[in-house]
Order: C-alpha cells, then sequence, then structure tokens
C-alpha cells in the first residue's frame, strides 16, 4: 500500500490516497467518477484529448461500488470507450530480470506497481529452515484458508499456537511426501505449460510479502498478452470434488493474488495419478475483502497474545487447546462446572456412539451386497467399489531388539509429547 496522487477528469480534483495494487480506491472520493489517472503528465494530455462537460458533484448515497469500471451513476463525461482508448498504453515494466522491458497492458491506476514490488529479494527456498521462519512472521495463503474454512489441517486456534511457538511439527520426512510433493509439483508445472504453448518465462518457488501478508506460489509466468499468471499445483483423489473448487483451495489463490497483486490463477490438478485439468479463477475483490478481514483478526491476536475466541474444527483445535494448557501450566485450582455439562456431555457421547455403529452395520450391509459384485453405481457414477492391496510390510520390534539390541537402540526415534484430556464420566 502506498500513498499517490489521483488526478480526476472530472472534478479536476487532485487527492492523495492510498492505492493497493487491484484492490483500492477505483472512483474520486471528490465526485465519485472512475475517471481517474495516477500521474500529472498522463492527466493533462487526456484531458486535453477528452475535454469532458461538466456535472453536479454526486450526491454520497450514489457512491459507486469499488472495482466497478463503468461511469458513476447519475455522471455525463465522457464514455468509457473514448477513456480507455486514450489511457489503453502500453506501459513499459521492469521488475525481476525475467521481466525486464517486457511490455504488458497495465491499468495507470496500477502501473507503479506492475513489477512484483511485493516479492521476497533473496528468498529462502522452500522447504527450508529459512523458510519455515520466514512464514512465521506472517499470515500465508495456507493459513489463510483454515482461517476461513478450519479443518484437520487448521483452525484459526492451531494458527496462533503454531506461530507462539507453542505447538512442535516435525518436519521428518522419512516418509517421502515433502520429497515426492516437490517432484510432482515439477510435472504438472510442465504440464501446464505444455498445454499453453503461448504462455512464456515460467520460474517458480517464488515468495511475496505484504507487510504480514504472505504467501509462497508454486510457479509463475505470463499468458499470450504478457500478463503474469500464478499456477498452483493440486492432487487428489475425486474429480467430482472439482466441481466447483473447494473452498480452502479458492480462499489460498486468492490471498496469492491479493498479496502478489497478479490477477488471475490456474489450478494444474492431477487425479488418481492419471487424470488431469486445469481452472482458472479470477480475482475477487469482495472476497479478498473477507479474507483479510479474518486474517487481520487471528494475526492481531498473535500481535496480543491473546488467544483467538472462535473454536474451528476439533482435531486442530485439540491440539491447540492442549499447547495452551501446556504453557499457562494447567495448573490452577478444579473448575467448578454444573450437572447440566456433563450431562449434554453424556448425550453426546452416546449419539455419537450410536450413530457410529449405525454407520458401521450400514456400510457392512452394502459390502455384503458386493459379494458377487464389483462395485455399486449411482446414476452411473460409482458409489461404492472393491479395493484390493497388498499387506504392509513392517518390523517386528521384539524380535530385532532380541537379536540385534544395538541397532534396535540406535534406530528409536522420539516422538513428539502429548497432553489431553481424560473424561472420568
Amino acid at each position: 500500500m502506498h500513498k499517490t496522487e489521483i488526478n480526476c477528469l472530472n472534478c479536476d480534483a487532485k487527492i492523495k490516497a492510498e492505492i493497493i495494487y487491484g484492490d483500492g480506491l477505483r472512483f474520486c472520493p471528490a465526485c465519485g467518477s472512475t475517471k481517474i489517472v495516477t500521474d500529472t503528465e498522463n492527466y493533462e494530455r487526456v484531458k486535453s484529448e477528452l475535454k469532458p462537460k461538466q456535472e453536479e458533484p454526486m450526491a454520497e448515497e450514489n457512491e459507486p461500488i469499488i472495482g466497478v469500471d463503468s461511469a458513476a451513476p447519475g455522471t455525463h463525461d465522457t464514455t468509457s470507450a473514448d477513456f480507455d482508448r486514450s489511457l489503453g498504453t502500453e506501459v513499459d515494466c521492469f521488475g525481476r530480470e525475467d521481466n525486464a522491458g517486457k511490455m504488458f497492458p497495465c491499468d495507470p491506476i496500477l502501473a507503479a506497481d506492475a513489477d512484483f514490488k511485493y516479492e521476497v529479494k533473496d528468498a529462502p527456498e522452500q522447504g527450508t529452515d529459512k523458510w519455515l521462519e520466514w512464514r512465521k512472521q506472517g499470515i500465508t495463503a495456507t493459513e489463510v484458508a483454515s482461517i476461513m474454512y478450519p479443518s484437520k489441517w487448521g483452525s484459526p486456534l492451531s494458527i496462533y499456537t503454531d506461530k507462539l511457538g507453542l505447538t512442535q511439527k516435525s518436519q521428518d520426512d522419512s516418509e517421502g511426501f515433502m520429497e515426492w510433493g516437490h517432484r510432482i509439483e515439477d510435472l504438472l508445472v510442465n504440464k501446464f505449460m505444455e498445454q499453453h504453448k503461448g504462455f512464456t518465462v515460467c520460474t517458480q518457488g517464488r515468495l511475496y510479502q505484504r507487510d504480514w501478508a504472505k504467501c509462497s506460489l508454486d510457479a509463475q509466468c505470463f499468458d499470450e498478452n504478457g500478463v503474469p499468471v500464478i499456477i498452483e499445483c493440486k492432487t487428489g483423489q475425486h474429480e467430482e470434488k472439482w466441481d466447483p473448487i473447494p473452498e480452502r483451495y479458492y480462499a489460498q489463490v486468492q490471498w496469492q493474488m491479493y498479496v502478489t497483486g497478479i490477477r488471475k490463477a490456474y489450478f494444474s490438478v492431477l487425479i488418481q495419478g492419471h487424470i488431469w485439468f486445469e481452472r482458472e479463477v479470477d480475482y475477487c475483490p469482495e472476497y479478498v475483502k473477507q479474507l483479510k478481514e479474518k486474517a487481520f483478526y487471528v494475526w492481531d491476536c498473535i500481535q496480543r497474545k491473546e488467544a483467538p475466541a472462535t473454536l474451528g474444527d476439533f482435531e486442530s483445535d485439540k491440539t491447540a487447546i492442549a499447547a495452551l494448557a501446556g504453557e499457562s501450566g494447567h495448573s490452577g485450582e478444579p473448575l467448578e462446572t454444573d450437572e447440566q455439562t456433563v450431562g449434554k456431555y453424556l448425550a453426546l457421547k452416546e449419539a455419537y456412539e450410536k450413530a457410529e455403529k449405525e454407520f458401521n452395520d450400514f456400510k457392512n450391509s452394502i459390502a455384503y451386497k458386493l459379494v458377487d459384485h464389483s462395485k455399486m453405481v449411482c446414476d452411473g457414477k460409482t458409489f461404492a467399489t472393491w479395493v484390493e492391496r497388498k499387506g504392509s510390510v513392517s518390523i517386528d520390534k521384539n524380535l530385532l531388539k532380541e537379536k540385534y539390541p544395538e541397532i534396535y537402540n540406535e534406530c528409536l526415534k522420539q516422538g513428539l509429547p502429548t497432553r489431553y484430556i481424560m473424561y472420568k464420566v
């Protein structure tokens, strides 16, 4: 965010205002006209060419919505087409070396920001300790998704405890998930670029930040018109879950577009290891406004070291609550409760156990029907199917300890400590 001079072609106002790349002031605060430019030279040239008619200042209640490019209601100045033709010049934008000298269309009000000024220079490599430390100093795209849509992957409370270092997460990749995630990411980026022959200058691993708002991109490139776009890679098992785009993923790329200033994103998706498709997403300012409000609330809680008041998903919050208890020492005097609380706990527990039994019994009834069939379909779509897997290979720890005690002790791995609530009813 920066302050710049707004020159209005309609009422001649010159106002210093804060502009956010693609998400800020889009009209004159004095008269409501959308015919504004941000530099004096351009203002004088366009003013002389268009010679707009004078008009009465617009009533306050008719203030146009931010982001609308058409003329404000009640105005009589020159048409949007005339204005666009006069200002529709290409701006020479210089950012990183791979963008130096490239010419691409740019809204005049955004021209100063088209050089990726929010990019982190000399950024740490994604996946490294320095990168993890960098992420701790702000709210990332993945975390915004957890703030908007709490799940087992995260919630406002779990983000709070993570940022304050109250929870520990193992960075061990002995199972190879991180390694193969990066390898598949490369494949999906390459596949996307193969499908878009006109897209150029693809780079991976860039980091961006706008104060406390941060994001790490899988990749970005330029489309056929030289406009930058984001590439986000995802894998999964069910194609139908992408119609529409999953909420958490949608929030993630909207945050990336807000932080970077890039206004279009694509998902490169691989389903079941052999089905590939893409999804295109445009920037939505109104949705991003919600993201920023909720993200700022959590970030403000972190700065004040006051835990967010709202709870989200059970699994993620359970760990976060235990971390808070560890920080406080959970050694205070016993907390008195009432019979209503205990009664509700018992009622919900009973209902849960009953529902779980009914669910498992119902699944067994379906499985029994499938004894002589490969799968069950509904309206042509697979509902249930048999899956066969080889038995897993494991280590007989007792035998290893008995025959090779030194090797056994050498290979022991200390797990992270845990803390939980034990209910006595």
